[in-house]
């Protein structure tokens, strides 16, 4: 875990000729570092077993106690909407494991409806980070510092009950993807001076225990990393690079490998650090493109949506528009209702949103929607609601 613990640990600055520079790069790393560490603070995990229910029979009274503790795990975690059902789906096969079909197909439908984020419990969704934080992909600072406070509860944190799912750990095999595969790799970097840049991989290959990346940045560039994680997916190395005055410096480079060879992180150099990812190479912006299409054939749309009181509805669509917090849809429920997407992930093409809804009785609430948007402009989904879902899509009339 060294590589893991050391994402805040920066090189000390070497002598520079000009006090100037010295002064700045400290101010900016101490403001820096004070806006990264408030917005990544996790409460100490904390489990009270089984919560509202039992946590097992009268005969074995924790038969599934070690089954709701796992599923607190990735409830105290948080994350997508996806994440969160198939924590409640991990639930409802661990209690079946142990032959209680009846009582798992219960306790699974008692957590979709009683674990929602937007519930201000202290067993909701995400329920180690502030309310309300409801659905949203955890950062690579927040893996950190998920982490960080897990292995501070070793080995408590991580002891696994036989009676609960065994979890597959992530290996860094994946990253042996780029040595055949290089050239459908790239990496994206956030520079200080340029903001965000694509850079081409031109080669990838293993030396000893070492894995090498060149890329090309400011010339070619050789990442080599060697301090890996296997258990959790983690690698750390390290590039050169030269600055005007300052001289050569070392660029520190954290990353946590996917299972599809891509990796998601951070450089930090000189007190300062910002995003490096490894990427696959992707030709078309597909969201971009469908917003066009969205944009010019508004009519051809329409929404389709399951709602709990009329079951299957088909809105009318009446615009659509970029706006400054996102892309907004007009379409007709309840009268006239504005979904607005602020959320998206380009390259796995979702889109989350939320619009406005009022209740009899229950008054004014917001319902969030998720997306996956399909090349011919439609999508499929759910919207979420007051611990309710169900489907919300965009189909083609």
């Amino acid at each position: 875990m060294s590589a893991l613990f050391n994402i805040l640990r920066f090189r000390k600055m070497k002598t520079i000729t000009h006090c100037f520079h010295a002064i700045f790069f400290l101010l900016w790393a101490l403001v820096h570092t004070s806006m990264a560490a408030e917005s990544v603070t996790i409460s100490p995990f904390s489990t009270d077993g089984c919560s509202l229910f039992p946590d097992g029979t009268l005969k074995n009274k924790t038969l599934w106690q070690a089954c709701c503790i796992e599923h607190d795990k990735a409830y105290w975690q948080g994350g997508t909407y996806k994440e969160r059902k198939t924590a409640d789906e991990a639930l409802g096969k661990c209690v079946a494991s142990v032959g209680q079909l009846k009582t798992a197909k219960l306790m699974q439908q008692g957590v979709r409806v009683g674990g929602s984020p937007y519930w201000p419990t202290p067993f909701r969704w995400g329920y180690g980070w502030s309310y309300i934080r409801g659905y949203k992909a955890l950062t690579i600072s927040e893996l950190v510092a998920i982490e960080t406070m897990a292995y501070s509860l070793e080995p408590a944190f991580y002891q696994h009950d036989n009676a609960s799912e065994t979890k597959s750990a992530p290996t860094l095999t994946q990253a042996l993807k780029l040595v055949d595969n290089f050239s459908q790799y790239q990496i994206v970097l956030v520079s200080m001076e340029k903001g965000q840049e694509y850079c081409d991989i031109v080669g990838a290959y293993t030396e000893k225990n070492d894995l090498i990346i060149k890329f090309k940045y400011r010339g070619e560039s050789k990442l080599t990393l060697s301090g890996f994680d296997e258990k959790n997916a983690f690698a750390g190395g390290s590039y050169p690079i030269i600055f005007p005055v300052i001289g050569t410096s070392q660029v520190d480079v954290q990353l946590k490998f996917n299972a599809d060879g891509t990796a998601n992180g951070y450089w930090a150099n000189l007190g300062f650090e910002d995003e490096f990812k490894i990427i696959k190479k992707k030709h078309k912006h597909v969201l971009t493109e469908i917003f066009a299409q969205w944009f010019e054939n508004v009519s051809q749309y329409q929404i389709a949506l399951v709602s709990l009181d009329k079951g299957q509805e088909y809105c009318d669509i009446l615009d659509i528009r970029r706006e400054k917090k996102g892309i907004a849809i007009k379409f007709r429920y309840r009268g006239e209702t504005k979904l607005t997407f602020t959320e998206f992930d380009e390259e796995n093409t979702i889109m989350i949103g939320s619009y406005p809804i009022s209740l009899p009785i229950l008054g004014n609430s917001t319902v969030h929607v998720e997306l996956k948007v399909n090349a011919d402009g439609s999508a499929n989904g759910y919207w979420v609601n007051l611990g309710f879902e169900d489907k919300f899509n965009i189909v083609k009339k």
